[in-house]
């Protein structure tokens, strides 16, 4: 699989030698970093502005997670929801432009976070369309995911 430096510089239109222009390093160092080289914070830095990626989407080995932009293909895939860190909920809700629809049993885990709360607040009050689904803890669908 393609290292995310090298889906985020096609992504945003740049190739290797741009880059190395742009941040006036040698070419070589660029493809150091497409094997897997992790590049020095500063061009970290600089690599996740050109291309609209954060350091965590590139070099998720570096950095606690944080917040994401928008993005038109999976980055990250978890196996359960406990797995998911709590800023990536924090950032998809904040980067919501139109609507957060949320559909869960419960999820009380987003709703005991008081940042979540206040990131649905600021949504709201920007003309976010908000709306939560949650199921009927005595619908036998869920008393039936709650057995299993």
């Amino acid at each position: 699989m393609r290292h995310p430096l090298t889906r985020a510089l096609a992504s945003a239109g740049l190739t290797a030698l741009d880059v190395a222009t742009q941040l006036q390093v040698d070419p070589k160092t660029v493809d150091r970093w497409f094997a897997g080289r992790v590049p020095y914070p500063r061009h970290r830095n600089e690599l996740a502005r050109l291309t609209g990626w954060t350091i965590a989407d590139l070099w998720p080995d570096t950095v606690e997670r944080e917040p994401r932009p928008a993005a038109d293909e999976v980055r990250a895939a978890y196996a359960n929801r406990s797995l998911v860190p709590a800023e990536t909920w924090r950032s998809l809700f904040r980067g919501a432009e139109q609507a957060i629809d949320l559909v869960a049993y419960s999820a009380l885990f987003l709703l005991e976070d008081p940042a979540i709360i206040r990131i649905f607040a600021e949504r709201a009050k920007a003309g976010v369309l908000i709306r939560i689904a949650l199921g009927d803890p005595d619908a036998e669908q869920v008393i039936r995911a709650l057995r299993s």
